[in-house]
């Protein structure tokens, strides 16, 4: 078996204040919630707007990230394409740019794209693309180095955590705010734990196959609305925030919350929906790293803000994969309300999701229950 380079890529107590619901209280900086929301459930009433398996002459096939716009357009990456499709508020095709290269704008691999004010960014393993939002190439930032970036915040300024993208075990990293054009780093905060993953070692070889496998193994997560960074490790139920000079930190959290078990089956899916699109594996290889997946899921795989400052938390719950469930926090980190958004008439099996809370829709692509993929979008309620 050849060595395969996937890694990197795939690879207080200060005093107490009791507040008057006697649902929270305050530990610290900390904010700390009973699971049990302030204001009870939220019916999102999801109601299917439109669905769509291609855009334009492409079909969907392996969309492994999406980001909405202010207009209600929506900005998908798919990895199988190797392009960034643009999808109008209508279910309109609009643009695919982008291809398989290493040339000025050409991809080698994109699983990620984020929206700035005035562009697109595209991550790519040693460059940074950047395009217009209508998929007009303007320049390739080569930093010389692999930068694993999380977030970008504008065309100069990204989110990353440390020097080789991961958090090693119980290892103190840094999250650090990096201007790719001046090489500035500041520091915004500091944490430890680790990210996790599943990984093989050839017996007597040198081949070394390490995977992180979304919604499975513990990641963090980042969020911004253009004033703080949210970040959080999804094994713990806490939720910190910061601004971006590395001040105004604020923690929250839901300590008693339960993690849900990961049925055999599903872990079998997760890993083969992350090898999707790599060489296949032997089976004994498969069978080992899918036995390391752990059996109960960290808690979230996806965190929102919208334009009030509420936190929308998009929870793990592999038994009821087509129901998600999401929490709501405010500003403050009180944890308001818990809502589902009911997929199970459309999808078997969500792959990917996103939402603009302040327009009211919701975006998931996915599975139907015949194994046909297709990218969907709901009109929701949601809080006022």
């Amino acid at each position: 078996m050849r060595k395969r380079g996937i890694g990197e890529t795939i690879g207080r107590l200060a005093g107490v204040v009791l507040l008057a619901s006697l649902t929270q209280f305050v530990i610290g900086a900390d904010r700390v919630n009973a699971d049990s929301p302030l204001k009870g459930k939220w019916n999102f009433r999801a109601r299917r707007a439109w669905s769509l398996d291609s855009v334009g002459e492409h079909v969907l096939v392996q969309v492994r990230s999406m980001q909405v716009a202010a207009d209600g357009s929506l900005y998908l990456a798919d990895i199988k394409q190797t392009k960034v499709h643009v999808v109008g508020p209508t279910g309109r095709s609009v643009i695919s740019f982008g291809h398989r290269g290493e040339g000025p704008g050409e991809f080698k691999w994109v699983s990620n794209c984020h929206l700035i004010a005035d562009g697109v960014v595209v991550a790519d393993i040693d460059k940074i693309h950047h395009f217009t939002r209508g998929g007009r190439w303007l320049e390739d930032i080569n930093p010389g180095r692999m930068l694993f970036p999380r977030l970008f915040l504008d065309r100069r300024r990204l989110i990353r955590i440390g020097e080789i993208g991961v958090i090693r075990k119980e290892e103190p990293v840094r999250i650090e705010l990096l201007d790719v054009k001046t090489g500035k780093s500041t520091v915004l905060d500091e944490l430890s734990g680790n990210e996790g993953f599943v990984e093989y070692r050839e017996k007597g070889g040198d081949n070394h196959l390490v995977l992180k496998i979304a919604r499975a193994t513990p990641e963090l997560l980042f969020a911004s609305d253009g004033r703080f960074l949210y970040h959080a490790l999804n094994v713990e139920y806490r939720i910190h925030r910061v601004d971006y000079s590395g001040r105004q930190k604020l923690s929250f959290s839901v300590p008693d919350r339960p993690r849900n078990p990961v049925p055999r089956a599903a872990r079998r899916r997760l890993f083969d929906e992350t090898l999707a699109g790599i060489d296949r594996l032997p089976e004994a290889v498969v069978k080992e790293m899918v036995s390391q997946i752990p059996d109960r899921s960290p808690f979230f795989h996806s965190l929102l803000v919208d334009g009030q400052g509420r936190i929308f938390v998009f929870l793990i719950d592999f038994e009821h994969p087509s129901r998600q469930a999401i929490d709501v926090f405010s500003p403050r980190g009180d944890y308001l309300y818990r809502g589902v958004i009911d997929m199970s008439a459309d999808l078997a099996w969500p792959l990917v999701m996103t939402a603009s809370f302040t327009r009211g829709e919701f975006f998931v692509f996915g599975e139907d229950s015949d194994g046909d993929r297709y990218l969907l979008k709901y009109a929701i309620d949601v809080p006022d």
